[in-house]
């Protein structure tokens, strides 16, 4: 490192602001690698310009030479082959392929269009582990605060997404909202460049740990921030506390803003904001205003930058009844038409067929036997040809009605000897399926997709099921 840049950022540690807060005898002694005060003066000089970089080599140039190579910075290196043979998890999401763990996301939009719903039907799905357009859910206690509606206002949403949804009370038990309204909401503050989080924060992070929430959702952020929305150091400095947040759950921190006033802009303030998020959403009307003009409650949800997935992908949402559902998924009488109906027997009769050869299917879109990619270059006997898309609807209606459920055991084992799991049939879902799937002329096909695709059904929940379908066919 040069000598002048080693003075300069030597001088910044010396910074009486930073004395203040720090002890730099402990900090550059016997540091714990785990202390926080060394992430914290490591933020603190990026947000004046010294890169993270720049950093290191100017602490590691601070202390003594002999302590340079300490096991502290380079006892966890790995070689390019270890990381190769390593059995890594799958990227966790609680929402599949929209939320993803261990990191804020940001959805921003233009006032109106509907962002404090769309959280509040993801918030929905993930404390009850249903079904949202078509996006499979991880079922988690959810911590929610809402700066910009009332109780009565938010009871109203809710109400209207339980019948979305079909939510029952026990379902939406672990979804705790908080109405904000009028109340100081800052979670911290800047004082020449430094951040102080506010009490509140760190009762959010206590509040979550307590109930065991690993998706918390904050309302938005011209509440609860109360910095230079331009200054790129204090953006970073405030979405680093939030990641931290996420971090510390093992979940999700969705942070809702305004789009600023800059034409075409579809994030608050400066670029930092889209910078320093890892995952970045945003709600808004279709682009080609003759069709935002002809259906003014049509919306595009986009994944304008992900760090973990693919950019660009959408979802075309339909405001319904006090909720947002996938266009599809509608028509006049708000109920499935016959051509969903079909496609749902398809999709039940490639499941059959998956288990029957023991070939377990999932619900997760980045899955590598993601079902409806799977299903959609099958055929099966008496099955017209499906797309990816028309199958991906048939499953989300399924998993919704509780005819299907994922992560389900099989009744087999892996090649690695591990207890084979996936998408199933489930015990409680023979009169759902009759009376919206299959109808009672099909109900002998349903017994027979009991009998060989759920192998881990109990004698005694198959006579149950045996006395529905006589039922179905009018037998005492």
């Amino acid at each position: 490192m040069e000598q002048q840049q080693f003075e300069t950022i030597t001088d910044i540690f010396r910074d009486t602001n930073i004395a203040d807060n720090f002890d730099l005898k402990k900090l550059f002694g016997g540091l714990d690698p785990e202390n926080d005060d060394i992430a914290d003066l490591r933020q603190w000089a990026y947000g004046k310009g010294v890169s993270f970089d720049q950093f290191d080599r100017a602490y590691r140039n601070w202390r003594e030479p002999a302590q340079c190579f300490d096991e502290r910075y380079f006892g966890t290196l790995k070689t390019a082959a270890e990381m190769t043979e390593r059995d890594v998890p799958d990227r966790e999401y609680l929402l599949d392929g929209w939320l993803p763990v261990g990191c804020v996301s940001t959805l921003f939009g233009d006032g109106g269009q509907g962002k404090s719903l769309v959280a509040m039907q993801m918030a929905s799905a993930v404390a009850s582990g249903k079904t949202l357009w078509n996006c499979q859910a991880t079922k988690a206690p959810v911590l929610a605060f809402y700066c910009e509606d009332d109780e009565d206002e938010l009871s109203r949403r809710q109400q209207s997404i339980a019948r979305s949804l079909s939510l029952s009370p026990a379902d939406q038990c672990e979804y705790y909202i908080q109405s904000r309204f009028g109340m100081d909401s800052s979670l911290g503050h800047f004082d020449r460049g430094r951040w102080s989080p506010s009490d509140l924060l760190s009762a959010i992070g206590d509040k979550a740990r307590e109930t065991g929430a690993r998706l918390v959702i904050i309302d938005n952020i011209n509440m609860v921030f109360n910095g230079d929305a331009n200054d790129a150091g204090q953006v970073t400095r405030f979405m680093s506390a939030l990641n931290k947040l996420a971090l510390s759950i093992n979940g999700v921190v969705l942070l809702l803003g305004h789009t600023s006033k800059a034409e075409g802009s579809k994030y608050a303030g400066s670029t930092s904001w889209s910078n320093a998020s890892r995952n970045r959403l945003y709600l808004g009307r279709p682009d080609n205003s003759v069709i935002a003009s002809k259906n003014p409650d049509l919306r595009h949800l986009v994944i304008e930058k992900s760090n973990y997935g693919q950019s660009g992908e959408a979802l075309e949402l339909l405001w319904h009844f006090g909720a947002f559902v996938l266009p599809s998924d509608v028509d006049q009488e708000g109920k499935a038409t016959q051509e969903q109906q079909r496609d749902e027997q398809i999709f039940l009769r490639h499941l059959k067929e998956s288990t029957t050869r023991e070939e377990s299917v999932s619900a997760k879109a980045k899955a590598r036997n993601y079902a409806p990619r799977v299903f959609a270059h099958r055929r099966a006997e008496g099955c017209n040809h499906r797309s990816i898309h028309e199958m991906e609807r048939a499953m989300g209606r399924l998993l919704t009605a509780g005819t299907i459920a994922d992560d389900q055991p099989l009744g087999w084992k892996t090649e690695q000897r591990k207890p084979a799991k996936g998408l199933a049939l489930v015990a409680q879902v023979a009169a759902p399926v009759l009376n919206d799937v299959l109808a009672r002329n099909q109900a002998d096909e349903l017994m027979d997709n009991i009998r060989v695709g759920a192998p881990t059904y109990q004698a005694s929940q198959r006579e149950t099921i045996a006395a529905i379908i006589a039922r179905a066919h009018g037998q005492n």
